[in-house]
């Protein structure tokens, strides 16, 4: 098999490396800056300090990937390198939505990682500095509320460096190798199968059947070699070809109508937005691990909170929504989850207009931050909860409907719906006798001819 048909897998192999470095030829080079911030501890043999500062690492990457932040950045760095660098006002707001502005911590080293991707190195590097420093400047200001021994000071540890991440040739190569290779050994395996099921000979006949050949019309040449083997096969494979494609007519036309019925019910349906307000707690010493933890333990009693009747009136009475509290506080209009790992709370609110959804969220969480700092008040402030809107740009995205989400769901049911009518046809097709090859089979003898209809 390997000799006769192992040049399949190789010559695909290699188109497939052909295309896929042809194709990571197209693409534009992508650059990353990366800029890192190290967090000095002012009590670095504290156990309590290391301990906490390790556990707000998550929150301070959230807010490192924020709107304000964006705001901040393009602030310090001025309209006029953005213009002479080909980058529009809000750019970099942009960059943050598509992913290309990000962040991550190393907690073994307390350290926060910004990174950048710009087709430009320059400007990878730039927007990585100034998105770094802008946080830097942030943390110190805070600092400057507590006591020099609950610090933890931001610094840039290095300078700004760049990396190319796009398009990865060396990837993209060896995938197209491993795609073309598994290509060519199915189509391999399913040429010898198939050519495993013809029968090609008296002596194979009798073997596979049992039976003695007494001759065959019209007389038929033996295994053709040479440069017409691979046309033989060829049209031997054709009548496989043709059978799976009229099995798989069913399957295949249920899913698409499946596909087109499910696509057009979610384009008639009314869009629901949903916009998310984020809610940052930190304790107030946020170098005492007990105090991190103690706020962990009372998010959800914060949860609590916000989903209640009073704070819905308060709601219903800024906005002038002339709505009842029960139905601001329905699941389908509100949801609020917290994330421990983050210190966050999410407030979603799901409505048909945009602008209205984004409205309610902020108002939610603007009522639960006064609230919470009027309680705060009474308390000492070590023993304080700061709680503060984490990003002022409030996200909108389409929740429901999801016509692709609902077509590929629509695509599966008609698929499976069609394949168990398939099956449903040939099982009722097993017992009937509709042509000589069934007849053969249903006698267990030979059939030496028919008598035509009448």
């Amino acid at each position: 098999m390997l000799l006769a048909r192992g040049w399949i897998p190789l010559v695909l192999g290699m188109l497939g490396a052909a295309g896929a470095l042809a194709f990571a030829q197209t693409q534009t080079p992508m650059y990353e800056g990366l800029t890192r911030v190290r967090l000095e501890l002012s009590r670095p043999s504290d156990f309590a300090q290391t301990q906490a500062t390790k556990e707000l690492l998550a929150s301070n990457v959230e807010d490192l990937r924020t709107h304000d932040m964006a705001a901040a950045t393009e602030a310090r760095l001025g309209r006029d390198w953005l213009a002479d660098h080909g980058l529009e006002e809000g750019a970099l707001h942009e960059l943050l939505d598509r992913g290309r502005i990000g962040a991550s911590a190393d907690i073994n080293v307390y350290e926060l990682q910004v990174k950048v991707r710009h087709s430009d190195p320059a400007v990878a590097e730039a927007v990585s500095l100034q998105w770094a420093e802008t946080y830097v400047d942030r943390r110190r200001k805070a600092n400057l509320q507590l006591q020099l021994e609950e610090r933890v000071q931001p610094v840039i540890r290095d300078d700004s460096s760049h990396q190319q991440v796009a398009p990865r040739r060396k990837l993209l190569t060896a995938l197209g190798v491993v795609a073309g290779l598994a290509l060519g050994t199915v189509i391999m395996l399913l040429l010898e199968y198939v050519e495993q099921a013809v029968l090609r000979g008296r002596r194979e006949t009798e073997l596979d059947l049992g039976l003695s050949v007494l001759g065959e019309i019209p007389p038929r040449p033996g295994r053709p070699r040479g440069p017409g083997a691979i046309r033989r096969s060829l049209a031997d494979l054709w009548p496989a070809v043709t059978s799976v494609a009229r099995a798989a007519l069913w399957p295949l036309s249920l899913a698409l109508l499946g596909a087109v019925a499910a696509y057009g019910f979610s384009r008639a349906q009314t869009p629901h937005y949903r916009a998310r307000a984020r809610v940052a707690l930190e304790p107030a010493i946020g170098s005492n691990w007990g105090n991190a933890m103690a706020v962990r333990e009372t998010m959800r009693g914060f949860k609590e909170d916000i989903r209640t009747y009073r704070m819905a009136r308060e709601v219903n009475e800024r906005l002038q929504l002339d709505l009842r509290e029960a139905d601001l506080l329905e699941s389908r209009r509100l949801n609020v989850a917290e994330d421990t790992g983050l210190f966050e709370l999410r407030i979603d609110v799901f409505h048909p207009d945009q602008e209205l959804a984004r409205a309610i969220a902020r108002t939610w969480a603007e009522v639960f931050i006064e609230q919470h700092r009027v309680a705060d008040l009474v308390r000492d402030q070590r023993d304080r909860t700061v709680v503060r809107l984490r990003d002022s740009a409030i996200p909108i995205m389409l929740w429901s409907p999801k016509p692709l989400v609902n077509a590929l769901a629509g695509a599966s049911l008609g698929l499976v719906t069609g394949l168990a009518l398939l099956w449903i046809k040939r099982r009722l097709k097993d017992g009937l006798v509709l042509g000589l090859a069934d007849a053969a089979e249903a006698a267990g003898a030979p059939v030496l001819g028919s008598i035509p209809p009448a």
